[in-house]
Formats: C-alpha cells, sequence, structure tokens
C-alpha cells in the first residue's frame, strides 16, 4: 500500500477516534456476514475497526473523487 494513502489515512482516523472520545463513542466495526452471503456491499474481512474503514470505505472513496476529479478536469 501506499505510503500517502496510509498517511492521510491515518491523519482522518486519529480525528475520527478524537471526536468519538469527546461524544463517549467507542469506534468499532459492522458485523459481517459469511462469505457468499453478503451482495450490496464489500465483505472485506479486517482484525480491526481501523483496518475495516481503511480498506472498504477510505481506499474506495479516495480513488472515486481522484478518478472523479481527472474526469471532470481532463485536457479534453
Amino acid at each position: 500500500m501506499r505510503k500517502d494513502v496510509l498517511t492521510s489515512f491515518c491523519i482522518v482516523w486519529e480525528l475520527a477516534q478524537q471526536l468519538a472520545q469527546s461524544v463517549d463513542v467507542t469506534l468499532s466495526m459492522p458485523r459481517i456476514i459469511g462469505k457468499g452471503k453478503q451482495m450490496h456491499r464489500s465483505n472485506l474481512q479486517c482484525d480491526t475497526a481501523e483496518a475495516y474503514y481503511r480498506t472498504n470505505l477510505y481506499i474506495p472513496f479516495r480513488d472515486h473523487v481522484i478518478t472523479q476529479m481527472a474526469e471532470r478536469f481532463s485536457a479534453q
């Protein structure tokens, strides 16, 4: 995994933890359905909440934003 992705995610994760602590909420990952049954969202197995949110939310969203920016501001 690229270092800039990990660095930017670490900043976002630290802010999320601070916000969660300020409102007395524990960051956790949602329960995951067994293989083959999940159809409408990604179902990657992760050990920690941080890994879950990085692989299932942050990286796909970041890739989507970069793709959309490239398409919108292309040389055409």
